[in-house]
C-alpha cells in the first residue's frame, strides 16, 4: 500500500481543522515556520500544502499578513426548494443557533 505524500497529510490535517472549527473563518494560520516546527516538515513541504488549500479555496494569503481561512460560501441553485438545514447536515456541518440580541 502506498502512503501519501506528507503535505498531503498537513493538508488533510489542516482541512480537518477547519471543517471542525478549530480555525475559524477569517482567522490566520500559524507563519510557515511554525507549521513546519509542529509537523516536523520543511517549510516547502508546509508551503505545498498551504498552496493546496489555497487552490481548493479553503485560505486565503494576504502578503506581509498572513494566512488565512477563507469562509465557506454555499451555492444553491436557486430553481430548486430546499432546506437549508438538510443542505448543510448532508455536508457534515454543524448547525447551531445564537441569539444575536434581544
Amino acid at each position: 500500500m502506498k502512503s501519501q505524500p506528507l503535505y498531503m497529510n498537513i493538508y488533510d490535517d489542516i482541512l480537518f481543522k477547519i471543517k471542525n472549527g478549530i480555525f475559524s473563518e477569517n482567522s490566520p494560520l500559524p507563519s510557515e515556520r511554525e507549521l513546519g516546527l509542529n509537523y516536523n516538515v520543511s517549510r516547502s513541504t508546509v508551503r505545498k500544502a498551504l498552496n493546496t488549500l489555497q487552490n481548493n479555496g479553503f485560505i486565503y494569503k494576504i502578503q506581509g499578513q498572513g494566512t488565512f481561512i477563507k469562509p465557506q460560501v454555499f451555492e444553491q441553485p436557486l430553481y430548486n426548494f430546499y432546506s437549508f438545514t438538510d443542505e448543510l447536515k448532508k455536508d457534515d456541518k454543524t448547525i447551531r443557533n445564537s441569539i444575536l440580541q434581544l
